[in-house]
């Protein structure tokens, strides 16, 4: 597992604030890239999440891509549901023009998973007032 370095174990099976961050880590790496070292923060690949990890972390946000090279939000929704993960999912994602649509299959394929897609706009702007 690829981590800021600190391994979270909760007591008592309580949620500890930590944000588990599904993404394509190698790559990321390989790019030259550092991963931030920011405590209550894991980063993880795809393959790495198991319930053994969710119970051991027990995040209360799981943050991934909507769509990575080696598996996309939908995929990892499916495992959530599987090892029964009650925290939230927030799904990242560029400013989509029916977001409602990916909405509807989110709810269809998990019901009960918490799910949201935060999409990033490419072109921000500042409002000064």
């Amino acid at each position: 597992m690829t981590t800021t370095g600190q391994t979270h174990t909760p007591s008592n099976n309580q949620n500890t604030g930590l944000i588990l961050v599904v993404g394509d880590v190698q790559d990321w790496l390989s790019n030259d890239r550092e991963l931030p070292k920011v405590e209550l923060i894991e980063f993880v690949k795809f393959n790495e999440i198991t319930a053994d990890l969710l119970q051991r972390l027990n995040p209360c946000v799981v943050l991934a891509p909507l769509i990575a090279r080696r598996f996309d939000a939908l995929d990892l929704a499916k495992v959530l549901c599987e090892f029964s993960f009650k925290g939230k999912f927030r799904v990242l994602c560029p400013a989509l023009p029916t977001p409602k649509m990916i909405l509807k299959e989110f709810k269809t394929l998990a019901p009960k998973l918490d799910f949201e897609l935060l999409q990033i706009d490419d072109n921000p702007t500042v409002k000064t007032e």
